[in-house]
């Protein structure tokens, strides 16, 4: 995988789009750190990758040359540079930044514990210039929303089935290793070589208690239109495993059915209007092909919390039979 093109304004379509969340512009972004900037007196930053909501991404390699991303806590409407120090706007921003470098923190902790093939590989930390950066392998692939779409729908739902049992496999992980992911979505998925999922972007995670609820009422949530349930809309929730299972079941329904999930609350607003659940039509429309896996995915994303599997583990022996 190459990284982005020199050139500005024009995409590299080799680079997946996490890496390069705004590529557009990308090499003219006047606060990025420059190429050629050494990190930690070992990694040199080679090419600006692209920026989300709390921060910018760089692709380096070590003093050995193995290529790495760095992730940056740059939230800039929050943030300005002095020189290479990381500093504020506005007095006013100091505890709203300080939440976001406790979310990095926590992104984290979670890869450092997280070792499982199909979750990115990453975790160590570094602090420096008045901001922490995060350092992750470097993934060579395409985002799973980017999967080709030559394919019939018996083959598309083949490949979906085999994804699919290495997602669980990886939620599974997380879940047991006391983490929510909170953000699962095809553009949080890599399929490396087109085959094999790895789960990415823990930027939001939460650490789970003993009732596998989200410790933490103030840590940061992303709402993603089709793939964040229900219950990310109420002002008081609780984040669980079955918001997890939900966002997955999303993930899965777009894949098989290539449609984009209807946004949860307009979800509801057409079942109250006209008696019928949109997805769970279109998912009945492809249940032939495999019954079992069609009525789990319906079952996953079911907009009652009670109806959905309460554990990864119950969807997988589910599968099962």
């Amino acid at each position: 995988m190459t990284a982005l093109s020199d050139q500005p304004n024009k995409r590299d379509s080799s680079v997946p789009g996490w890496l390069q969340w705004s590529a557009l512009g990308a090499n003219r972004r006047k606060d990025a750190l420059p190429n050629g900037f050494v990190l930690d007196e070992r990694f040199t930053i080679r090419s600006f990758l692209g920026e989300g909501g709390f921060g910018y991404t760089y692709k380096a390699t070590d003093t050995s040359g193995q290529v790495f991303v760095l992730k940056e806590c740059y939230p800039k409407t929050l943030c300005r540079r002095n020189g290479l120090t990381v500093g504020l706007k506005a007095a006013a921003h100091e505890e709203q930044v300080q939440r976001i470098r406790r979310q990095f923190r926590q992104e984290a902790k979670a890869l450092a514990v997280l070792d499982h093939g199909n979750i990115v590989d990453g975790g160590e930390v570094i602090e420096e210039h008045g901001t922490i950066y995060l350092v992750m392998s470097y993934v060579k692939g395409c985002q799973m929303g980017a999967m080709p779409r030559g394919l019939n729908r018996k083959a598309t739902v083949t490949r979906a089935e085999k994804i699919s049992l290495k997602l669980l496999s990886a939620l599974e992980h997380v879940h047991n290793s006391g983490y929510l992911h909170n953000d699962i979505s095809p553009e949080n998925i890599i399929l490396e070589g087109k085959r094999n999922p790895l789960l990415i972007d823990f930027g939001t995670c939460s650490k789970i208690d003993s009732t596998q609820s989200a410790e933490l009422a103030d840590d940061l949530i992303v709402v993603k239109p089709g793939y964040s349930p229900p219950e990310f809309y109420c002002s008081e929730f609780q984040k669980t495993r079955q918001s997890d299972i939900y966002q997955l079941g999303a993930t899965l329904y777009k894949a098989v059915t290539r449609e984009q999930p209807m946004e949860a609350m307009q979800r509801l607003s057409e079942f109250a209007r006209k008696g019928r659940d949109r997805m769970q039509t279109a998912l009945e429309l492809h249940q032939p092909l495999n019954p079992r896996f069609f009525d789990a995915i319906a079952k996953a994303t079911s907009y009652d919390v009670s109806q959905r599997f309460e554990t990864v583990t119950e969807w997988k022996s589910y599968l099962d039979g």
